[in-house]
């Protein structure tokens, strides 16, 4: 059983205006998946992806726990980083990546035969 699995996927696509045929814009993500299967019970995954058209790097992590097939306990967290600095007032351009969102959830699924 392969214990560790990674991913790495880029997709690219541009849109050209029919009538003069001048780039609008382009649009490119890149996307990591990592797996760790610790054990047949327990497996964490991260994914981490940039998105070059908003300038965003979303980060998301998850940890399943199945107990038997259909009873599962999920622990997940999400967060956002935009390139924005905060000045007490108002958001700036930076070069540095600010924590603009994030998100914690918790899941159980519990099957019952009858």
């Amino acid at each position: 059983m392969e214990k560790l699995k990674f991913s790495l996927s880029l997709r690219y696509s541009d849109f050209y205006r029919d009538s003069d045929r001048k780039k609008q814009y382009d649009y490119t993500i890149i996307r990591s998946r990592s797996t760790f299967q610790v054990n047949k019970y327990l497996f964490v995954r991260a994914i981490a992806e940039y998105d070059t058209f908003q300038d965003r790097l979303t980060v998301d992590g998850l940890i399943s726990f199945t107990y038997i097939p259909g009873t599962v306990v999920y622990v997940g967290y999400g967060s956002a980083y935009e390139k924005m600095e905060w000045t007490g007032q108002y958001y700036l351009e930076s070069d540095r990546y600010l924590q603009t969102k994030r998100g914690f959830f918790f899941k159980v699924s519990y099957l019952w035969r009858f």
